[in-house]
This record gives C-alpha cells, sequence and structure tokens, in this order.
C-alpha cells in the first residue's frame, strides 16, 4: 500500500499454522494510521468513493 511516494504497508506471507485465534492462514488483524485534517481526510474518501468506518472512542479522544 502506498501513500503517494511513499510505502506505508506490506502484506507478507508466513508459512506455518495459522496464529492462535485465526480463521484462516492469512489475514489482516489490525490497521490503524495516525493522520491530521480529518474533515479534508474524509471528504477524500468521499470524492473517492472509498467505504470506510469512522469510529469514536469517546474515553480517549481517538477517532
Amino acid at each position: 500500500m502506498d501513500v503517494g511516494d511513499f510505502a506505508v504497508a506490506y502484506l507478507v506471507g508466513i508459512d506455518g499454522p495459522s496464529a492462535i485465534g485465526s480463521e484462516s492462514s492469512l489475514k489482516v488483524e489490525h490497521f490503524a494510521f495516525i493522520a491530521r485534517n480529518l474533515p479534508e481526510f474524509v471528504a477524500s474518501l468521499h470524492k473517492l468513493d472509498v467505504p470506510y468506518r469512522r469510529i469514536d472512542l469517546a474515553s480517549t479522544g481517538i477517532v
């Protein structure tokens, strides 16, 4: 996955048994970014018709 000219994530396969709790041999458990200017970011998602789900963690102030 790239953001502009920067690679920000790589997915790689690992030989061996699935980890505890895994339903399949290959999946992403968690993925997060730190970003600024949330309204501009959300507007760009809408413009590009990118689906997303926003979760607000009220006790931490994290979106």
